[in-house]
């Protein structure tokens, strides 16, 4: 039987229970989620690890995950890696075509829904 590393996925956010949810309904999925609490982790995750996808915790007060995602697509390195913006329902739409324009494939709402969560997480892992 073949040995195949883990995927992993880096989950950047400072909510702790939206951490906690999230690895609760990935848990089944054999991943390595990363978590890093700010962008200013991201640049140095991202050498140290292959991530499959990237999920940004952003608010219309903190935009940095936008900025952030930009300068990923701009690495060689890492302009191909999924990335999904994760807000609060309320302010998603006000959010959308700046998470789009920055690169991002999708979002998902806070507080997590596992069914969605799931689908687009084994989506973006598959490709």
């Amino acid at each position: 039987m073949e040995n195949t590393p883990k995927q992993s996925i880096l989950l950047v956010d400072d909510d702790s229970a939206n951490q906690d949810d999230i690895k609760r309904v990935l848990k089944d999925l054999d991943l390595n989620v990363i978590i890093a609490e700010s962008t200013t982790e991201v640049p140095d995750l991202t050498r140290k690890h292959d991530f499959s996808l990237i999920l940004f915790g952003v608010t219309p007060s903190n935009l940095t995950p936008f900025e952030t995602a930009i300068d990923l697509d701009k690495n060689e390195t890492t302009r191909y890696i999924p990335i999904i913006f994760q807000a609060k329902s309320e302010h998603i739409n006000d959010l959308l075509e700046k998470g789009y324009a920055a690169g991002g494939v999708d979002f998902l709402h806070k507080p997590v829904r596992p069914t969605p969560l799931l689908a687009k997480v084994k989506v973006f892992l598959s490709l």
